[in-house]
């Protein structure tokens, strides 16, 4: 009798999974999903460039593409899309849901889609029928259009910030709303250029070159991870800034940005070896963190930092002979 019992369970299982099923692009399981792109370069205008003040960048598309989820016996007529993201999401007051596309932006969608009323905000799953076909594995049209990108300043900003071209959804498809998604229909990419009147040229916009000559390897030993070999002195660069269309704006802050970075060191074209970059006072910029800037003051619009570089182990091995070099980025932004 208990194994009686037990078959039936397992029976019983398997006559329910055949309801919930994954969706796919229809006619295509197992290809790559149906990719749409949008660039969404702008020029914002100088109050736009304000935290909390959104532009809207819209984009007249139609999207027809069509899922399919295969044939069943049951006796569903609804399905699920689901409009996913990996990107992180803010939720504001409202219930309104905007993604993050950088340090300075985030980004509100609302779509169109064809026999529905109103517009959707992704993320979110959405259920929608009845679709009479869904169990026979006939195609279920997905036709979103009108592509409406809120984009709001989270950071006020100097020039120009990329966009990196980026997945902001994958779409999915199910006949339950929680079964798991295992094939996207389509995607939806963002990327460009957002450019401000405001801007800021560093040393008149030229390439600061520091050269520290000839170093013996066994200095970078005898120095040990971190720090700097006693046989080099430090070298000082006097930074020039000169601003326009500030407005004002008295006060910014400078940081660094590295191709490689570790901790607070840039690692050079040689692993063992890196560099370190402070101001006047040994404060040390930490490559590729937001929060280590060294704040400077504008007069007239211009300014002068004094910076301080010099080379480290960074991993108190003996380095390999021949030359090396580093690269970094100095990042001018509103305090």
């Amino acid at each position: 009798m208990k194994l009686k019992f037990l078959l039936s369970i397992v029976l019983f299982s398997v006559y329910i999974n055949t309801y919930a099923r994954p969706c796919w692009q229809w006619g295509a399981q197992n290809s790559p999903p149906y990719a749409v792109s949008f660039d969404l370069s702008e020029s914002f205008s100088a109050e736009n460039n304000q935290v909390g003040k959104v532009v809207q960048v819209y984009k007249d598309i139609f999207i027809g593409v069509s899922a399919g989820c295969g044939w069943s016996s049951g006796s569903s007529e609804y399905w699920y899309r689901h409009y996913v993201t990996t990107l992180p999401v803010t939720v504001h007051p409202g219930g309104v849901r905007s993604i993050k596309l950088n340090e300075y932006l985030s980004g509100t969608v609302l779509m169109s889609q064809w026999g529905e009323e109103g517009e959707i905000n992704p993320p979110l799953t959405k259920r929608y029928g009845p679709a009479p076909n869904i169990n026979s594995g006939g195609a279920l049209n997905i036709n979103d259009f009108q592509f409406r990108m809120g984009l709001r300043v989270t950071k006020a900003f100097i020039g120009t910030t990329m966009i990196p071209r980026q997945i902001m959804f994958t779409v999915y498809g199910s006949t339950t709303e929680n079964e798991p998604l295992v094939y996207p229909i389509y995607t939806i990419g963002v990327g460009g250029k957002i450019t401000v009147p405001q801007n800021c040229q560093i040393n008149s916009g030229t390439t600061i070159n520091l050269d520290f000559n000839n170093i013996s390897p066994n200095d970078f030993v005898q120095a040990g991870a971190g720090n700097k070999p006693n046989s080099v002195v430090a070298k000082n660069k006097n930074v020039t800034v000169k601003c326009s269309n500030m407005q004002g704006v008295a006060t910014l802050t400078m940081r660094l940005e590295a191709e490689n970075s570790q901790g607070d060191m840039m690692v050079s074209s040689n692993p063992d070896i890196g560099f370190k970059i402070s101001d006047i006072n040994n404060k040390v910029l930490t490559p590729n963190n937001i929060n280590s800037f060294l704040p400077f003051t504008l007069q007239n619009d211009y300014a002068e930092i004094l910076l301080k570089a010099w080379p480290v182990s960074i991993t108190g091995q003996k380095p390999a002979v021949g030359a090396f070099n580093s690269r970094g980025i100095l990042r001018i932004d509103f305090q």
